[in-house]
This record gives structure tokens, C-alpha cells and sequence, in this order.
């Protein structure tokens, strides 16, 4: 039996896995693939293209299967192969706060799945400065260093002249990947290059905080706005839904220094629910939380 072929998508909190997981999603192709994800609320299926669901996993009508990770990756994708559903193709999303050298193992683990093939995403707008983060720093560097192939995202948000730097520096830090542009999404899944990746110098992820605030009554717009920009540089990553006092419930996105509040497309509810990633301390977090409270209507 030929092992079944292993992509691991890496990279750090909002460098694009989620949008790029969309995207293949969505694509039509003649593999059939199996893509794990640590969350289904953050992924945007067209209904039309659903064939059938239940809580674990969800059947695409282009022959792909979505797949929730939940508490154990192991576990999901032996389930999956032991199911009668056949598989071409394996790509586990990484969380942005994950080492995938790591979570590759799981996949080394089975006779029936290949080597893994680590793609990793770079925001190219941010990823030197994460890079040198005293405290995400060096899991950002091992990030890229893992993978075979670095993919760069967001490249509309950087003068043109800014991308051959930031390509030279990712391929001196990992100078046997191979670097493309995030919007070739066939190389994404078939390119294979080797991988300088170690597994003995491998150190802890640091400590990240996740916190989530909740309000059943409208917060008010202005107030909220102000309490987003008051945020510390140290939350890195926050997403959710906002009730407003003006009648709107909108996505709010945040991506280090980057914010932005859009129309929901397919997520029904009431009420605002936010979730954020952060390397403060819990003091800290309480502080934000109380400051998001102070915007809730009277």
C-alpha cells in the first residue's frame, strides 16, 4: 500500500492558514483530501459545497472531507482512516502557536501516512519583527526553520521592493526551503523539497494567554473602538462578533497592530463573543476585560 501523502500547514497567528484552508476547501480536484482543523467556527464552507456532516467531521461534495481536530489530533486522523472514506491526500492546519516539527510526528507515527511535508506561512509584512519578539521569537524562527516549503502571504501589504529582503532573510534562516508566493496554491500541495528541520534543538512554545469576552447586550460603537486601540502589542491575535447600540452585529479581526470589523457572511447569533491570543499576563487580560465591559450598553 503506498502511504498516503502528509501536509502540514504551519505558521504564526494570522499569517493566512485558515483563508489559505478555504481556499482549498473550495477548489475543485482529483485528490480527495482530508483536512484537520483545530476549529470549525473558523472555517468558511460554502454551504452548497456540503454533502453531508456530523459533529467530527464534514463531507464536501468535490470528494474532500474537513475534519475537526478537537482535544486529540491522533485520534482524529486514526478515526479518519479507519473509516470507509477514502483519502488521497492528508493536510493538518498547525495552531499559530504550535511547532509543526511537532505535530508532524503524529503522522510518523502511522504506516499508512507518508513522510510530512511542512509548509509554513510568513505574513511578509510582519515576519521579521515577530521574529525578534523576545517572547515568540524564537518559536517564530523554528516555525520556518521546520519547513520544506515557506510560503509568503500578504504581499499587497508590502512595497514591492520590500519582498526580495524579506525572501533573503527567510532563506538564510532556513536556506534548504524553498520560498513562494502564498497565492500558489498547487505548489502549496505538491511541491517537495528537503527539510533542515531538527528535531534535538527543539525548545517549549512560550506561554500564551486565551481569554474570551462575552456580552448578551450591545456594546457601544465608539467606546469599543477606543478600548481596540488601547490594546497592548502583547494581543497578538483576536476574532469574534459584535452587537452593536446601532442595531449591527459585525466580525471583528485583529492582527497584530491590524484591526478590522466586516459584515458576517454565513454566522448567525446575537450578542458579542470575542476571542483573544495573547502573551500578557492574566493581570493584564482582566484589564482588557474590564475595559470591554466598560463598552457594554446601559
Amino acid at each position: 500500500m503506498t502511504p498516503i501523502p502528509v501536509t502540514i500547514l504551519g505558521g504564526y497567528l494570522g499569517a493566512g492558514k485558515t483563508t489559505l484552508i478555504n481556499k482549498v476547501l473550495a477548489q475543485e480536484s482529483d485528490q480527495r483530501l482530508a483536512v484537520f482543523v483545530n476549529d470549525f467556527g473558523e472555517i468558511n464552507i460554502d454551504a452548497a459545497l456540503i454533502e453531508s456532516r456530523d459533529d467530527n467531521v464534514v463531507a464536501l461534495t468535490n470528494g474532500c472531507v474537513c475534519c475537526s481536530i478537537g482535544d486529540d489530533l491522533g485520534k482524529a486522523v486514526f478515526e479518519l482512516l479507519q473509516s470507509d472514506t477514502p483519502t488521497d491526500h492528508v493536510v493538518i492546519e498547525a495552531s499559530g502557536a504550535a511547532d509543526p516539527t511537532r505535530v508532524a510526528g503524529y503522522a510518523l507515527g502511522d504506516t499508512r501516512l507518508g513522510a510530512p511535508h511542512v509548509i509554513t506561512l510568513a505574513d511578509a509584512e510582519t515576519i521579521r519583527t515577530r521574529a525578534k519578539d523576545k517572547f515568540v521569537g524564537k518559536l517564530v524562527q523554528r516555525q520556518i526553520k521546520a519547513a520544506h516549503l515557506v510560503a509568503l502571504s500578504k504581499i499587497d501589504l508590502v512595497a514591492p521592493s520590500e519582498i526580495e529582503p524579506v525572501q533573503r532573510w527567510i532563506s538564510a534562516l532556513a536556506p534548504y526551503a524553498s520560498v513562494i508566493n502564498a497565492s500558489d496554491l498547487s505548489s502549496l500541495l505538491v511541491q517537495q523539497v528537503r527539510s533542515n528541520a531538527s528535531a534535538d534543538d527543539l525548545e517549549a512554545p512560550p506561554e500564551f494567554t486565551t481569554f474570551t469576552f462575552r456580552s448578551a447586550k450591545s456594546l457601544i460603537r465608539d467606546r469599543f473602538e477606543e478600548a481596540v486601540r488601547s490594546l497592548p502589542p502583547k494581543v497578538w491575535r483576536a476574532k469574534g462578533f459584535v452587537s452593536f447600540d446601532d442595531g449591527q452585529r459585525v466580525v471583528f479581526q485583529k492582527v497584530g497592530n491590524r484591526w478590522s470589523l466586516s459584515d458576517p457572511t454565513t454566522e448567525t447569533g446575537d450578542g458579542t463573543v470575542l476571542v483573544f491570543i495573547s502573551t500578557s499576563p492574566v493581570t493584564e487580560s482582566a484589564g482588557i476585560l474590564e475595559k470591554l465591559q466598560a463598552c457594554v450598553e446601559k
